[in-house]
């Protein structure tokens, strides 16, 4: 997004970290206390327990919710997937994604939510590494900070502009607005929720 709007992009990145911040201290600690309340360990389960639903109308909603939502966040990383194996040891983009699929059924299957809470940890490592060294690195192979300014300037100076090619008008207001939004999805992400109900 930030090759395709420059700097502009970046509001997507205070949107992730407002939302995170705002999840960790609005809605993980009450919505921990309360799924502890109902001895509830999915959501669907803390739903169904606080409103004493009989007729599992929670559950079914939940299922359709959550099925539909997370085949297409399962798919996407699957397809990332495949294209990393693809990338990096030369494997098909198919042959990348059913190794990709094999490796985590594995995982899981194996060592449980344990598993995952320790792939999490290593993952998040790894890409506060990576956000950590990359932009030296990009910087460094491109010329340098300034160099990377100037070309960026001569390509379109609106790439610049925290508010884009829009400028300070009101669709540059309502665009930055929707990228800050976009962080919000951390409140209620079922597996950010299921992580907080596992805490301890």
């Amino acid at each position: 997004m930030g090759y395709a709007v420059g700097f502009h992009a970046l509001w997507v990145v205070l949107g992730e970290v407002l939302g995170i911040t705002l999840g960790w201290t609005l809605v993980a600690l009450p919505f921990k206390e309360y799924t502890d309340r109902y001895d509830a360990i999915t959501v669907p389960d803390y739903l169904t327990a606080r409103f004493r639903d009989r007729t599992h109308a929670f559950r079914w909603i939940a299922l359709v919710v959550i099925l539909s939502m997370v085949t297409a966040y399962t798919a996407a990383q699957l397809t990332a997937t495949g294209k990393a194996f693809n990338s990096f040891i030369g494997t098909s983009y198919q042959g990348g994604v059913i190794l990709g699929a094999i490796i985590i059924l594995f995982y899981t299957t194996v060592g449980g939510f344990k598993a995952v809470a320790y792939s999490d940890l290593l993952q998040g490592l790894l890409m506060f590494s990576g956000l950590a060294i990359m932009p030296f690195v990009g910087f460094a192979a491109a010329g340098g900070w300034s160099s990377v300014m100037a070309k960026l300037a001569a390509d379109d100076p609106a790439l610049l502009s925290p508010m884009g090619s829009f400028g300070l008008t009101l669709p540059g207001l309502v665009s930055a607005a929707g990228f800050v939004a976009v962080g919000l999805a951390f409140l209620g992400a079922p597996q950010l929720l299921v992580r907080w109900i596992s805490a301890s």
